[in-house]
């Protein structure tokens, strides 16, 4: 049986297209974390938790504490459950860089008038510094739009997909 010669001409580069890749997936990683940053404001806005059910309301006590120091707080925040003071909605967005394993985060970073970061105690419930009672009120998380199958993370995947794809299409075999 005869054996064929075949020549294949390749005018791209796998490594190059690699790079371009890492860079691609840092770039959907940090647009996901954007948008998930600005879903989180979002429902503090609408006093909604991340799977979109209204908060618990407040106590009675907490109720009376709020009206006593009205003054001080209704320059800040506006009164609503978890923005009274505005410092609960405080966050730093941490992007991902490209490399072998890229991390973006978001951090709490509102404190307390005693400079406690007080963010986790609202998110998970517990007792406070005073010894009261604070109901569970998951505020801060994922989204059910950004979780996977979510309309927000479809989008960015979409996006993030249509840039690979478009590098790839880029390199031609000859």
């Amino acid at each position: 049986m005869a054996k064929l010669k075949v020549k294949m001409k390749t005018t791209f580069d796998l490594n190059k297209l690699a790079r371009k890749t890492d860079k691609f997936v840092v770039m959907g990683i940090n647009k996901l974390m954007t948008m998930a940053n600005i879903s989180i404001e979002e429902h503090l806005t609408k006093q909604k938790d991340i799977h979109g059910k209204g908060y618990t309301p407040l106590s009675p006590t907490t109720g009376e504490m709020r009206i006593a120091k009205a003054g001080h707080y209704k320059k800040g925040g506006g009164g609503s459950i978890l923005n009274y003071t505005g410092n609960m909605k405080k966050r730093k967005l941490i992007k991902a860089k490209p490399g072998a394993n890229p991390v973006a985060k978001i951090e709490v970073t509102g404190k307390n008038k005693k400079g406690k970061i007080y963010g986790a105690l609202h998110n998970s419930g517990g007792i406070n510094e005073q010894g009261r009672e604070v109901p569970q009120r998951e505020w801060f998380g994922l989204t059910k739009e950004m979780q996977p199958g979510g309309k927000k993370h479809k989008q960015v995947m979409g996006l993030m997909m249509l840039a690979i794809r478009r590098a790839w299409k880029k390199r031609r075999i000859i």
